[in-house]
């Protein structure tokens, strides 16, 4: 497991114990010392801080309040109540009829 001399820093100022002085303890310490620095700044870990925690919960509930007032207003009429169209000028294409046998339709053709 890579553990550099930054990580052994980082954990012996966070957790307020003595830095590692010989190799040995190195060793002995890395599997510790790993575990609390793949932990650092994850939900939860050692470096949220409970200011950090409060503002993660209430932008989250944010969201989720967002989302389902969202819901609600598409769930009932408000999807029937959007205007969608950006541009009430312009036409908006007229779907034609598919002809199976590739003539032009009467109403297009050029009667002179």
């Amino acid at each position: 497991m890579p553990v550099s001399p930054q990580d052994f820093a980082t954990w012996s100022e966070l957790t307020g114990n003595p830095y590692p002085q010989t190799p040995a303890e190195h060793m002995a310490l890395a599997p510790e010392v790993y575990q609390f620095t793949r932990g650092i700044g994850r939900r939860g870990g050692y470096g949220m801080s409970p200011i950090r925690k409060a503002v993660d919960i209430i932008g989250k509930t944010a969201l989720a309040a967002g989302a389902i007032a969202g819901a609600a207003y598409l769930g009932t009429e408000g999807f029937k109540k959007l205007q969608l169209d950006d541009e009430p000028d312009v036409p908006s294409a007229q779907p034609q009829a598919a002809n199976p046998l590739g003539r032009v339709a009467a109403a297009s053709m050029d009667i002179s």
